[in-house]
């Protein structure tokens, strides 16, 4: 699945409070309705959603935190049904942003 960067903006944008949550602890219930947003955007976009979300916050995001993120993001999407993303949507949104 190749998605454009760009496509993504908007989903991280509105999912944006479950990263931040989820990077730091427990994704609080009022955002739990953005949770599976986030868990896409992350699984779809991989480092690029990562440097963005760090733009956005201003704050460097620990590699263990988001490994930890991006392995339940992906573990969620593949209990959906989902492949895995990383590999070809981070590859692709590398290349459209040269």
């Amino acid at each position: 699945m190749k998605i454009p960067f760009g496509l993504l903006e908007p989903l991280i944008i509105a999912a944006l409070p479950a990263i931040v949550n989820g990077l730091t602890g427990e994704i609080p219930a009022e955002h739990q309705e953005k949770k599976q947003m986030a868990y896409l955007a992350v699984a779809c976009g991989g480092t690029e959603v990562k440097k963005y979300v760090e733009t956005a916050t201003e704050t460097r995001i620990d590699d263990a935190a988001w490994a930890k993120f991006t392995a339940d993001a992906q573990a969620d999407m593949e209990a959906a049904g989902c492949p895995n993303l990383f590999a070809e949507a981070d590859k692709y949104i590398q290349l459209e942003s040269l």
